[in-house]
């Protein structure tokens, strides 16, 4: 039993596209206007994405972040948030790594949807939007305004990095 590829759902691969190569048309020698048609159909081959593809966005994200962290360092601002009862130094390995982190992860869940959902890209936008939104009550834990307003400033521009190089990358 054979079943229609009409069956096939969002979780299963989906049979590679095809394209029209040329058409050949011609007639019936027998007195008859008969049109024979036969399509060429050649495989077209869809371009995935990879991790790869993330990582200069990630390359631009962290050196963003610690091209503001370097500018509000030379201001004499010190990054700090409270932790507990105690204070963080905010060092530039954290803000060197954590935004590679934030974009690899991204990506694969870009990825993820992208495979899966309909309209993934549009969802995707709408999702990190609300996570960038989320993770500007981090900088309210800062031990002065200066390091929060700088620190919020970080969290901006690498999201709007993360997000607006991924969708980029995945039209």
């Amino acid at each position: 039993m054979s079943w229609p590829i009409d069956h096939i759902g969002p979780c299963c691969p989906r049979p590679a596209a095809s394209s029209v190569v040329g058409v050949v048309s011609g007639e019936a020698g027998n007195g008859e206007q008969k049109m024979k048609t036969d399509v060429v159909v050649e495989p077209v081959q869809t371009v995935g994405r990879s991790w790869r593809d993330d990582l200069p966005v990630a390359g631009v994200a962290a050196g963003a972040a610690v091209l503001i962290w370097v500018v509000a360092r030379l201001a004499g601002v010190d990054l700090a948030v409270h932790s507990g009862g105690s204070t963080q130094p905010v060092g530039v390995v954290a803000v060197a790594i954590a935004p590679v982190v934030a974009t690899l992860a991204a990506g694969a869940l870009l990825r993820g949807m992208l495979r899966r959902t309909f309209r993934a890209q549009r969802r995707w936008t709408g999702l990190s939007i609300t996570v960038l939104a989320l993770s500007l009550l981090g900088p309210v834990s800062a031990t002065s305004v200066g390091a929060g307003l700088v620190l919020a400033a970080m969290h901006v521009v690498v999201g709007a990095v993360i997000v607006g190089g991924l969708t980029r990358k995945g039209r």
